[in-house]
């Protein structure tokens, strides 16, 4: 996020509303990346929108692996990355689509940045397309540096949705054959709160007195802000499925992300990020919905 915001108590995934995508410092302390190729390549001179190949991930730090690489611990690691990653631990849905439809190797771009809200989505699908011009695959992980939880999502929530369409369109108009999916919020508050309640050092470091703050203190759930996040997140998810379901070739993952469970030993060293375990995990959940979207089962 580019400021702190009340939301800033929040993770990646609802401990990202924390921080950004369920995440230990805000998502506003992560350095900014620019746009960076997951693997090399330069775009397919050869790229033909009748038969689309590769892969496109675009949002915010949910899709970087950052804090994921121990030996690098306050950086990206592409490398661990859900979506684009080529760590073997990870199994990432690039990796998987390789071993399903192996043109697809190197074609592959991962334009997220970190702290990136719905509003930057357009810019880095228009980026990556200079480089993989028609991939058969393009994921949207976006949503929590959007929610504020400062009562102006009611009126910030159209504009969402609007910025939403807009980078679906900038997909489409560009390569009209490329699938999007676009994945939901990771876990769920009540979930992630009800998981890390008894770890009092996950608590207290997520607590605070934030309107969507899961905890009071160490151990101290807060019920007001699990409520007030949960009613924020499924609003948000409700936008992407309302925009997701007037364009054809999208999709959201039908929950696959929200059914996440947390655990502490798949976060990151901040809290609101995930490990490389954590990263394994969400690959594993996505893949379905992308192998069904893609026709590989």
């Amino acid at each position: 996020m580019g400021t702190v915001r009340a939301v800033a108590t929040l993770s990646l995934g609802v401990l990202a509303l924390a921080a950004c995508g369920g995440e230990a410092v805000p998502e506003a302390r992560v350095a900014v990346a620019a746009p960076v190729a997951a693997t090399a390549g330069a775009p397919a001179p050869d790229a033909d929108p009748a038969h689309p190949r590769g892969l496109v991930a675009i949002g915010h730090s949910g899709l970087t692996g950052v804090y994921s690489d121990p030996l690098n611990p306050k950086a990206n690691a592409l490398q661990n990355s859900w979506a684009t990653g080529t760590s073997p631990e990870v199994n990432s849905i690039y990796q998987r689509m390789v071993a399903s439809l192996p043109d697809t190797a190197g074609h592959v771009v991962n334009a997220a940045v970190n702290g990136s809200r719905a509003t930057a989505l357009a810019g880095q699908a228009a980026s990556a397309l200079s480089r993989v011009p028609a991939p058969a695959l393009v994921l949207v992980q976006t949503i929590v540096n959007d929610i504020a939880c400062d009562g102006s999502d009611p009126r910030r929530i159209p504009v969402f949705g609007a910025e939403v369409r807009q980078a679906l369109d900038t997909i489409t108009s560009a390569s009209p054959t490329t699938r999007v999916v676009i994945v939901t919020v990771v876990g769920r508050p009540a979930e992630q709160a009800a998981a890390l309640a008894s770890d009092s050092d996950a608590s207290g470091r997520l607590g605070g007195p934030q309107p969507c703050s899961l905890f009071l203190g160490p151990g101290r759930v807060d019920p007001g802000g699990v409520a007030r996040q949960t009613r924020l997140v499924q609003a948000y998810e409700a936008e992407v499925r309302r925009v997701c379901a007037e364009v054809p070739q999208c999709r959201t993952d039908g929950g696959a992300l929200a059914s996440y469970e947390h655990r502490r030993r798949d976060l990151a060293w901040d809290l609101r990020h995930y490990a490389v375990s954590g990263h394994q995990r969400f690959a594993e959940l996505v893949w379905p919905t992308v192998a069904a979207v893609l026709g590989l089962r």
